[in-house]
């Protein structure tokens, strides 16, 4: 996010996302496109990609799994995980282990999730792969597929 790069291109993004509070905070906002695609109904995300490939934006910073399964379409494009750290102070969090919530006292789902989970972590990251989604690394004290 701090790429001296980002200071000279067209930037795309997803509203209301960790990345555009980044860009705010680094004065890229006027040079840059918020994407809407969570709250348009019937809207694929692979609108984002399109942008870049039609060159409306040179770079366009979303959430990887919503866009994974698009990927194939544009084999010309690459994914660059962002970091989860900046240079201007506390950690910004970009890289997010997927998750399940369940009911605070519903203790025997969240037991039946968990057990679930567990038992099927190599499916789980067989289905994702066949989906485009990429894998990175989980940061530091977290878990992870």
């Amino acid at each position: 996010m701090d790429s001296p790069v980002l200071q000279h291109v067209k930037i795309g993004f997803e509203a209301d996302t960790p990345p555009e509070t980044a860009l705010k905070m680094r004065g890229l906002i006027p040079r840059a496109t918020a994407f809407h695609v969570g709250e348009q109904p019937g809207t694929s995300p692979s609108v984002v990609l399109e942008a870049v490939k039609s060159g409306r934006v040179n770079v366009m910073i979303v959430w990887e799994p919503a866009i994974g399964y698009f990927l194939d379409q544009y084999p010309d494009l690459k994914v660059v995980p962002v970091p989860n750290t900046r240079t201007m102070g506390s950690p910004e969090q970009y890289s997010f282990p997927m998750s399940m919530g369940v009911r605070e006292d519903d203790k025997q789902l969240e037991q039946q999730l968990n057990q679930v989970i567990a038992s099927h972590k190599d499916e789980f990251k067989t289905i994702l792969t066949s989906c485009g989604v990429k894998h990175f690394a989980p940061a530091l004290g977290t878990g992870g597929l």
